[in-house]
């Protein structure tokens, strides 16, 4: 027997809601039946549209999805733009009523006191630069982490940008996997510091190199499938499951003794969300995030299910490239602290900078300021941290001097004192 919200999406959920939304935004949410508002309320979520609590029941909070915390060239400064014209509360509101921006944990934006009459105008102005909340709340593919600078760190094992954008394209953008059993967070990083979190992700990919020995649990005519034509070991990612915070029994992801090379991670990571959404459980919603399927199935079952669902051989783990998992120590490198504020020079000689941003609030104009910073001295890109800090990517030496001085770095410092640095 299916739980509440079960039903609610059965009788309808995903896309189909987009149009009922409309409706409801044209004629008002008062219009929205009283003793169906919490079914709505709850479908709405796919679209990144939450109700607000008690008290503030005609505004909502908007969730925009950015995979990997990259922003394109003009996308903040579109999202400041909707902030200042949209996100504003009412005059006597004391929490940020006058239009603020939220850079999240899972390196994406939030908006508040947005009224869901606006909501359309708003899809329309972020959806003109390649912005969406689509698949952003309720039980879908939320946002995807990875490292804020892959395709620029200097020192990362694995570039995995172009994994990170199949992944978005193909597997949150499938229809047929929009209704999981619940949230699912993924996780795909190829660098040192582990700055995606990976171990409390339902799946993560980190950086594993695998050594051309013989792998006893594939069949001997492939041993070497994933090492080079040569016989040299190659970098690729292991595989864990599992993991998450939460109130209910919180946990690190665990391995499933799987190394897969770049070019089969995607085929992997939709073998196992397939598995989850057909095999994960439906009727008790307290039990069934991805870390309770693990425990029920155990980690070898997992493994031998993703081996019938791919077309090529399963290695053993590799030895994990990783550091260590000392992001959120801030441990010091020869490079600084593993937060990625501070100047860095990225593997092309250019340089991001990390800017402080305590909770990461912003102000809807500083958003456009530091949008506007973004174009004048780097590519226009600005990226998001796990730790809610933006950085800009891109930016010449020769410019390096003029950005450090411009004054908006006096409140978004890329040299923190450490109270700030933490916040």
């Amino acid at each position: 027997m299916s739980n509440q919200k079960e039903d609610w999406k059965d009788g309808l959920y995903g896309d189909d809601v987009r149009g009922k939304l409309i409706e409801f935004a044209e004629s008002g949410w008062e219009s929205i039946p009283g003793d169906e508002r919490e079914k709505w309320f709850s479908r709405f979520k796919f679209w990144g549209v939450f109700h607000q609590r008690s008290g503030q029941e005609s505004y909502f909070m908007l969730r925009l999805t950015n995979c990997g915390g990259v922003l394109e060239p003009g996308q903040l400064r579109a999202i400041g733009e909707v902030a200042r014209d949209y996100a504003t509360g009412p005059v006597d509101n004391p929490e940020f009523g006058d239009g603020w921006i939220d850079f999240t944990t899972r390196q994406s934006v939030q908006l508040h006191w947005i009224k869901l009459e606006d909501v359309p105008a708003i899809w329309e102005r972020l959806e003109s630069v390649g912005v969406s909340t689509r698949s952003s709340g309720g039980d879908t593919m939320r946002n995807i982490s990875g490292c804020p600078v892959a395709g620029n760190d200097a020192t990362e094992y694995v570039e995995t940008r172009p994994l990170l954008d199949r992944i978005q394209a193909n597997l949150r953008g499938d229809d047929a996997l929009c209704d999981m059993p619940r949230k699912f967070n993924i996780s795909v990083t190829g660098c040192r510091e582990g700055c995606a979190q990976d171990a409390i992700n339902d799946v993560a990919l980190e950086p594993a190199r695998k050594l051309d020995d013989a792998d006893e649990r594939r069949p001997s005519s492939n041993r070497n499938a994933s090492s080079s034509d040569d016989g040299e070991p190659v970098r690729g990612f292991n595989l864990r499951a599992g993991g998450g915070l939460g109130g209910r029994e919180p946990r690190r992801a665990r391995s499933l003794d799987v190394f897969v090379r770049p070019d089969r991670a995607y085929d992997v990571v939709r073998a196992f969300v397939e598995l989850y959404h057909e095999e994960g459980g439906r009727e008790n919603r307290n039990k069934n995030r991805a870390r309770f399927f693990v425990d029920d199935w155990g980690t070898d079952a997992i493994r031998e299910a993703l081996v019938e669902r791919t077309d090529f051989p399963l290695d053993t783990a590799g030895t994990n490239l990783r550091d260590g998992y000392t992001y959120n120590a801030g441990e010091p490198t020869e490079r600084g602290k593993h937060d990625h504020v501070g100047v860095h020079e990225q593997a092309d000689g250019r340089y991001y900078v990390g800017l402080s941003t305590p909770v990461g609030r912003v102000p809807a104009a500083e958003a456009i300021e530091l949008a506007d910073l973004a174009a004048e001295y780097g590519s226009g890109e600005v990226r998001l941290t796990r730790r809610q800090n933006p950085l800009l990517v891109d930016v010449p030496g020769e410019s390096l001097d003029d950005l450090l001085a411009e004054p908006l770095l006096e409140t978004h410092a890329p040299d923190p004192d450490l109270f700030t640095r933490g916040a």
